[in-house]
C-alpha cells in the first residue's frame, strides 16, 4: 500500500504545481481579451502603407487669387492677372517670380508624402496636438471656375527621421504628411513678395569705398591711387580715413568682394516720412558710398562661350544705414526703398578696424609691375632696371650691367615677404633716413620706403610719405 500512497502523493504534488500555472494562463488570456475589446481601433492598413501622391493637378493660368494666413496673424492676398501675381488692389508692382512661381506651382500641383490616417475621428478632436488648431500656414487658392482649394499646414512631424509636416485639405477627410519643400513654398512672409532691386557694385571698377557719419564726414575710407586699369591697381590703395596709409592688397580684395556681394533683404516699404521715421532713416547715422570709375568688364557666356564685353559709365552707389530691427538685422535705404539687411554682410565696412587693413609688407609692388628699383644707403645708389617683353620674358640690369633674372627674382621674392614688427607710438616724428627704396612701376607710379632710427633694435618706416609702423633693424633682405 505504501508505494501506491507515495505514488498518489507525488501525483497530488504535481497537480498543485500545475494549477497555479493554469490559473495564470487563464488570467493573462482574460486580460489580453479585455485589452483587445477596449483598445481604440486603428485604421485599416494595406500590406504596404500608402505613399506620396498628387491631390491637385491644374494650371497656374486657372488661378484667380491666393490668400495666405501665417501663424501669428500675418495675412496677405495676391491676385493673378495677365500671367503675373499682383498684391491685392495694387497693380504698381508684381510679386517676385522667385517667390510667386513656386507658390503657385505648390498649389496647382499639390502633393503629399504619405497618408497618415483616413479616419477623421483620429485627429479632428485634437487638432492642437498636430499644430492644426492654429496652423503654421493656411493657404487658400481661388480658381476662375469658382473652385476653391484650402490647405492647412501644422507642426513638423516629430519622432521620425523624415522632414515632413501635418497637412489637411478642406473637403478631404485624410491627414497627410507634407514635404518641407511644400511648406517652404506656401509659408511666405509678406515682405518677401516685393521684388528687390539689388545694388550693382562691380569690384573691378571700384576706386573708392567710404563710410560716413550722420554729418557726411568719412569715418572709414579706402581709395585707389592711379587708374583701375593699372597693372598694380590691386596693390595701390590708400586708407584715407581715419588716417592715411597704404592699404594691404589682400584686405582690399576682401572689401571689394564683400561690396560686390552686398544684398538687400526683405522689403519694408517706400521711403515715406512715416517709414523713414519708423526705421531711423529720417536721420541716418551712417552712409556707405561705393564709387566706381568708368570702365569695361567682360564675362564668358555660358551658352555660347563668347567673351561678352560691357562698358560702364562712372557711377556711385549709396546705402543709408538706419536703426536695428533686431540683433542680426538693421534697416537700410537704397534708391528710395527701405529694406532689412543682414548685419554680418555689412560688417566688413561698419565694423572693420582700418588699422587691420594697413599694408604690413613694405615691398608690395609685384615683379610683373616693377620697372625700376633704386636703393640709397651711406651715400651709395644702386639702380636695378627691368625690361619686360611682350611674351612675358624680361631682363634686368644692375647699374647698367646685366644681371641674372633668376637670381634677381629669387631675391625680390624674399624682399616681398618682409613684414613690419609693430606700430609706432602716436605722434612719433621720423628721424634722419638711413636707407631708402624707390619702386617705379610700369604704369608710371612711384612708391618709396624710408628707414630711420627708432630704438636699438628697430627702425622706423615711412612708406610713401606716411609713418605708422617699425620693423627690426636691417630687416629688409639683401638684393643681389
Amino acid at each position: 500500500m505504501q508505494p501506491v500512497e507515495k505514488r498518489k502523493i507525488r501525483e497530488r504534488k504535481h497537480n498543485r504545481l500545475l494549477l497555479p500555472g493554469l490559473l495564470l494562463a487563464l488570467t493573462a488570456a482574460v486580460i489580453l481579451l479585455t485589452a483587445g475589446l477596449n483598445r481604440k481601433p486603428e485604421p485599416e492598413r494595406t500590406e504596404k502603407p500608402e505613399q506620396g501622391g498628387v491631390l491637385v493637378s491644374r494650371s497656374p493660368e486657372e488661378i484667380e487669387s491666393i490668400s495666405i494666413l501665417r501663424r501669428g496673424g500675418e495675412s496677405w492676398t495676391a491676385e493673378r492677372e495677365e500671367g503675373s501675381l499682383y498684391p491685392a488692389g495694387d497693380r504698381s508692382w508684381t510679386v517676385d517670380p522667385l517667390i510667386g512661381d513656386p507658390l503657385q506651382d505648390a498649389l496647382v500641383h499639390l502633393e503629399y508624402e504619405r497618408v497618415l490616417t483616413d479616419r477623421p475621428e483620429e485627429y479632428r478632436s485634437a487638432l492642437a496636438d498636430f499644430g492644426l488648431g492654429e496652423p503654421l500656414v493656411t493657404a487658400e487658392c481661388r480658381f476662375r471656375d469658382g473652385d476653391r482649394l484650402t490647405v492647412r499646414i501644422g507642426d513638423r512631424i516629430s519622432g521620425t527621421e523624415e522632414n515632413a509636416y501635418y497637412m489637411t485639405v478642406d473637403g478631404d477627410d485624410r491627414l497627410f504628411a507634407a514635404s518641407a519643400g511644400t511648406v517652404q513654398d506656401l509659408n511666405v512672409e509678406k515682405a518677401l513678395l516685393r521684388p528687390v532691386e539689388q545694388p550693382r557694385i562691380l569690384a573691378a571698377l571700384l576706386d573708392r569705398i567710404t563710410l560716413t557719419d550722420r554729418d557726411g564726414k568719412p569715418i572709414r575710407e579706402w581709395s585707389l591711387r592711379g587708374r583701375i586699369t593699372d597693372p598694380d591697381a590691386g596693390e595701390n590703395w590708400l586708407i584715407t580715413a581715419p588716417f592715411v596709409y597704404p592699404a594691404d592688397g589682400e584686405a582690399i580684395r576682401g572689401l571689394k568682394e564683400n561690396a560686390e556681394n552686398l544684398r538687400m533683404g526683405a522689403w519694408y516699404g517706400e521711403a515715406t516720412a512715416e517709414n523713414l521715421a519708423a526705421t531711423g532713416l529720417d536721420e541716418p547715422g551712417r552712409r556707405l558710398i561705393f564709387h566706381m570709375a568708368e570702365g569695361t568688364t567682360g564675362t564668358v557666356s555660358p551658352d555660347s562661350g563668347v567673351y561678352d564685353v560691357q562698358d560702364w559709365p562712372e557711377s556711385t552707389v549709396t546705402i543709408a544705414l538706419g536703426a536695428d530691427r533686431d540683433e542680426n538685422v538693421f534697416w537700410a535705404l537704397f534708391q528710395d526703398q527701405i529694406y532689412a539687411v543682414n548685419r554680418l554682410s555689412f560688417s566688413a565696412f561698419t565694423d572693420t578696424d582700418p588699422l587691420t587693413t594697413a599694408a604690413r609688407y613694405p615691398a608690395a609692388t609685384p615683379l610683373a609691375s616693377l620697372s625700376e628699383l633704386e636703393t640709397e644707403e651711406n651715400g651709395r645708389t644702386t639702380l636695378y632696371r627691368l625690361e619686360h617683353g611682350e611674351n612675358g620674358d624680361w631682363s634686368v640690369t644692375k647699374n647698367g650691367e646685366s644681371l641674372s633674372p633668376e637670381v634677381f627674382e629669387a631675391a625680390y621674392d624674399r624682399l616681398l615677404t618682409v613684414t613690419v614688427s609693430g606700430r609706432l607710438p602716436e605722434g612719433t616724428v621720423p628721424g634722419e633716413t638711413q636707407k631708402k627704396y624707390t619702386f617705379r612701376t610700369t604704369s608710371g607710379g612711384t612708391h618709396t620706403l624710408a628707414f630711420w632710427p627708432f630704438d636699438a633694435l628697430h627702425q622706423g618706416l615711412t612708406q610713401d610719405g606716411y609713418t605708422l609702423f617699425y620693423l627690426i633693424r636691417d630687416g629688409m633682405t639683401e638684393l643681389p
